[in-house]
């Protein structure tokens, strides 16, 4: 047993017994931290991962075994009001039962039971986490503490980025020998949250008419560090992301004025690093040089391990196209090896859950998937109107659902199992806003 696995298992022991003194919102608290701030370490890579009977346990698992049980406990000694958003709870009891069907499929073809449970957790299990916030939060200020939650991890992971660049160890470092064959100053979990909190600055830059110097700090030191991530998405959504916060910050009426000087010198202190950085020879800096010419100005398509693995998958789909060949298939395909040798290889994961969800699910459950997802969209607006003072809060999260769904065609965002429950977990929050109590003093410092 390693020190993570001996950590999480006293961790459950000490916060089983605290559970009579602890709120449970504070156990929400503490989660939510804890997987927006240290998934480098509590995260997908193998030390952390506790295999069970022969089944992988995340952190994220255990997280939400504390969140359910905190939930159980608050409605037992009737410390919370059960509520619940009913058009949400409705679609997603549709995609369950559709997703038990899918795993009947699966079992009908024999495949491996605990690839069948994987996926049915993945997929299906991990958006029940939407209720907990909606349960557990009982009044404005607690959202609050889930913004501050985001402005104090933001810099805990450029510190470990930072770390990163200046040492040339890599995100993932057992996969990539040479520091700088495909360096990553974080996983694509981080960076998404940078551009959460880059977008809920922004948002809080504007509502207190560009008075928020810490919000405004943090447009300044965050770009960076996304960049520096060096994924090519990271860098499309370091774009996309704050022209939709601007969008829709328009569209309820709110000048960006504030914003566009902070906007500006974010720019010049992207471009003012980058030039020190090529000036210095740094590696770092050599590294993004090279795959900005090799994967995006020299980028083909054709040939490449995604185009290989996705006409597989197009092909196998195209058999059963509504239904889906069940959960728990594993996807093998043709490709080139890196001495030109054509290869049989398994997919260790599809970079595509769109295509894998079609595959596995069909047409109709990649069309519940996607309803779902529009109805969290459309209940997020609606909830963003509820408290002028939260509105960042909302919109960012809009952004981040955006994001995910941009990230999940590119990326395996939906099968890193930390990642899809602390989405979830924000959603949730943000749904909360229907529901909670407001707070007229904090209402009141915004006039």
């Amino acid at each position: 047993m390693s020190f993570i696995h001996l950590f999480m298992l006293c961790f459950l022991a000490v916060t089983g017994i605290a559970f009579t003194f602890i709120k449970p919102r504070i156990i929400f608290f503490a989660c939510i931290f804890s997987l927006m701030a240290f998934n480098d370490y509590i995260g997908g890579l193998p030390s952390s991962v506790m295999n069970i009977g022969g089944h992988l346990f995340y952190a994220a698992d255990f997280f939400l075994v504390l969140l359910y049980v905190a939930v159980i406990r608050g409605l037992w000694k009737r410390d919370l009001e059960f509520k619940l958003d009913r058009p949400v709870f409705a679609i997603i009891v549709v995609f369950i039962a559709y997703g038990i069907l899918s795993m009947v499929i699966g079992a009908y073809h024999h495949y491996i039971y605990n690839d069948i449970i994987g996926d049915f957790r993945r997929y299906y299990y991990y958006p029940l986490a939407i209720f907990i916030p909606m349960l557990l939060l009982q009044d404005s200020r607690d959202i609050q503490i889930v913004e501050k939650a985001v402005f104090v991890a933001a810099p805990i992971i450029c510190v470990f980025g930072f770390f990163r660049i200046i040492t040339g160890q890599t995100y993932f470092p057992e996969v990539h020998a040479n520091p700088y064959d495909q360096f990553r100053a974080m996983g694509f979990h981080d960076y998404i949250i940078l551009i959460f909190a880059i977008c809920l600055a922004m948002g809080k830059t504007v509502l207190r008419n560009g008075k928020d110097t810490l919000s405004k700090a943090y447009l300044l030191l965050l770009p960076p560090f996304v960049i520096a991530s060096n994924f090519r998405i990271a860098w499309a959504l370091l774009i996309m992301g704050p022209l939709a916060m601007l969008f829709l910050l328009r569209s309820k009426g709110i000048s960006s004025q504030p914003l566009r000087r902070t906007l500006l010198l974010s720019v010049l202190v992207v471009i003012l690093i980058g030039g020190a950085a090529k000036i210095s020879g740094s590696a770092t800096y050599q590294a993004l040089e090279t795959r900005v010419v090799d994967q995006v100005l020299n980028y083909t398509f054709e040939e490449s391990q995604r185009d290989y693995l996705w006409e597989e998958v197009l092909t196998k789909w195209q058999v059963v196209p509504w239904m889906g060949i069940g959960l728990g298939k594993n996807v093998t395909y043709v490709t080139r090896s890196f001495d030109g040798e054509w290869v049989v290889a398994q997919a260790g994961s599809l970079h595509n859950s769109y295509l894998e969800l079609a595959l596995k699910t069909g047409i109709i459950g990649l069309a519940l998937f996607l309803l779902l997802q529009g109805m969290l969209i459309i209940r997020c607006l609606k909830a963003s109107r509820q408290a002028k003072l939260h509105l960042p809060f909302a919109l960012a999260g809009i952004v981040l659902v955006i994001s995910m769904l941009i990230q999940t065609g590119i990326q395996p965002f939906l099968t890193e199992p930390n990642s899809v429950v602390l989405i979830y977990l924000v959603i949730g929050s943000i749904l909360s806003l229907s529901h909670l109590k407001l707070n007229h003093e904090l209402e009141g410092t915004m006039r």
